[in-house]
């Protein structure tokens, strides 16, 4: 989003830890329209995986398995020709 105050959707803290140098950005989810964590992609040997780490609280089960599924639908259009993959939420507060 291109507006100055973007806390209807992310806290500043958050904001702080997601923006880095050069306007990069890590990848983000959204629960409930907020943004409530981040993800990182790796592959190695035949497998793709998503790991997926909320901001400050963990996951409730519905949201975690919401999240999990579409990380799977995420992880199917990234990585198509690949056989093995994988969705690792890690549901514990982030330091």
């Amino acid at each position: 989003l291109s507006h100055a105050d973007r806390t209807r959707i992310i806290s500043d803290q958050h904001r702080k830890r997601m923006w880095k140098v050069n306007g990069l950005i890590d990848p983000s989810f959204l629960v409930d329209g907020y943004v409530a964590g981040t993800w990182q992609l790796t592959k190695a040997k035949g497998e793709a995986r998503l790991n997926v780490t909320p901001f400050d609280r963990p996951l409730a089960p519905a949201e975690y398995h919401a999240v999990e599924a579409e990380g799977q639908r995420l992880l199917t259009f990234l990585e198509p020709r690949t056989e093995r993959r994988h969705v690792a939420v890690h549901n514990s507060v982030e330091t």
